[in-house]
């Protein structure tokens, strides 16, 4: 298993690019088919990129899952880019990660928005306080198991608005 961060681009132009999905990753999966590609995990990616991924996939017979630990706040940074995050939010919500092949959620919450429409999904909390959520019993140690790591930035200090409204008060980790 292996994961690469992308950070949010410079400028107007390179953020377009980035919404809009570019070729590299594109060429990057065509890299790994070869290699015995079986899925690709979107993890917060942008509706219209996802959806070119998605295409991608199903063209290749490599499932997509999205990762979908939130929906974000859209007050952040100049209007364009407010109307840009909103329009992408809906987006992800209503299409890309309902066309998904699979969807991890953190919360009953979303998993609930999502299960109507979605039957494949597993919910992976985020971490909580077990003196106030008694955790559930550990089941068998499995070799066979798949063991997933995330290390990552959880957001780009630079975006917090003035009210800190778009700040998280918690990682999802």
């Amino acid at each position: 298993c292996e994961s690469w961060s992308m950070r949010y681009p410079p400028g107007a132009a390179a953020m377009l690019r980035h919404l809009m999905g570019t070729t590299a990753v594109r060429d990057f999966l065509v890299r790994l088919l070869p290699r015995g590609l079986k899925g690709v995990i979107c993890y917060n990616y942008p509706a219209i990129a996802q959806c070119r991924i998605q295409n991608f996939c199903r063209a290749n017979g490599v499932k997509q899952i999205a990762d979908v630990t939130e929906w974000y706040d859209s007050s952040g940074g100049g209007i364009p880019f407010r109307m840009a995050k909103f329009a992408d939010t809906w987006l992800r919500m209503n299409v890309a990660h309902r066309r998904a092949d699979a969807l991890i959620t953190t919360s009953e919450y979303v998993t609930r928005f999502y299960t109507e429409r979605q039957s494949n999904i597993i919910e992976l909390p985020s971490l909580f306080d077990t003196t106030l959520f008694p955790a559930r019993a550990p089941r068998a140690e499995d070799d066979d198991a798949l063991r997933l790591i995330y290390v990552g930035r959880p957001f780009e200090p630079e975006r917090v608005n003035a009210k800190r409204s778009n700040l998280k008060e918690r990682l999802d980790i």
